[in-house]
């Protein structure tokens, strides 16, 4: 995979973030015809498969920016980087930019929304009215109200009401988080009314109850072979046994007893 971008200014300059089992940082000054590599060190291309992309300052075809888990600035031609924004000011995990002409307003796209800055960088704000969400999965329960179980991409498990007496809207105050990272299948106990099932990234299941605010992981434990979970894992609860629920990795996992104990019931199905 491969970032490119080009100087605005000076539009022979070109830069580019290359994937490979040592990833660079190339840089040409004729249109692409020559490239000198400017920088290898190990931050650069971090987590191509999720985001891998540079942009040049409009103004200025020395200062480079570089997006992944974080931020990242440069300001002599990519031979060295800098955070550009701290954890209080966004959300990590950045994959948009715009800059404007000027080479001072920046508009930036994470996975918490978009953060605005109007001096290069140097002050952020959160766009705090723009409702930006991506679920994973969508469940509810049959409590009266219902309530609506989801899970956001990197922004944990949740619950709320379906509808409330209040006034034009249901306020994000309702909602209740039942977990963290990246959420995904969450889905109610229909045995027990505000107790459920929640998972992060790589498998990591847990059982959640909102009624003593406590939560326990539930993966199932090792067999002598490792198991490889989805980054985001197959789960199920059992229709005519709801005690029973299913988890995928390589396998199919089974516990009847609400993740308390489990067995695997299928060969490798890879």
């Amino acid at each position: 995979r491969m970032g490119i971008a080009f100087s605005a200014n000076k539009t022979e300059n070109v830069y580019a973030l290359v994937e490979a089992k040592k990833s660079v940082l190339l840089r040409s000054s004729d249109g692409g015809f020559n490239w000198q590599e400017i920088n290898n060190q190990s931050d650069v291309g971090n987590r191509p498969f999720y985001y891998h992309r540079i942009w040049v300052n409009p103004v200025n075809e020395n200062i480079l920016y570089m997006l992944h888990t974080r931020m990242m600035i440069s300001e002599d031609a990519g031979k060295t980087f800098r955070n550009l924004t701290g954890f209080r000011q966004a959300h990590s995990d950045f994959h948009a930019m715009w800059i404007h002409p000027n080479g001072e307003m920046m508009v930036v796209g994470n996975d918490g929304g978009v953060v605005i800055s109007y001096n290069r960088g140097n002050n952020w704000r959160f766009v705090e009215n723009l409702p930006l969400g991506q679920f994973y999965h969508v469940s509810f329960d049959m409590e009266i109200p219902y309530n609506v179980y989801g899970g956001l991409q990197d922004n944990g498990s949740w619950m709320g009401p379906a509808y409330v007496l209040k006034e034009r809207a249901i306020y994000s105050y309702l909602w209740k988080t039942v977990g963290g990272g990246d959420g995904f299948d969450t889905e109610p106990d229909p045995e027990k009314p505000g107790a459920g099932y929640g998972m992060s990234q790589g498998g990591n299941l847990y059982y959640f109850d909102t009624s003593t605010g406590t939560s326990r992981g539930i993966v199932p434990t090792e067999s002598d072979v490792k198991h490889r979970y989805n980054w985001n894992a197959g789960f199920a609860i059992d229709p005519f046994k709801p005690a029973t629920i299913y988890l995928g990795s390589q396998f199919v996992h089974r516990s009847p007893d609400k993740g308390r104990t489990w067995e695997i019931i299928s060969p490798d199905l890879t």
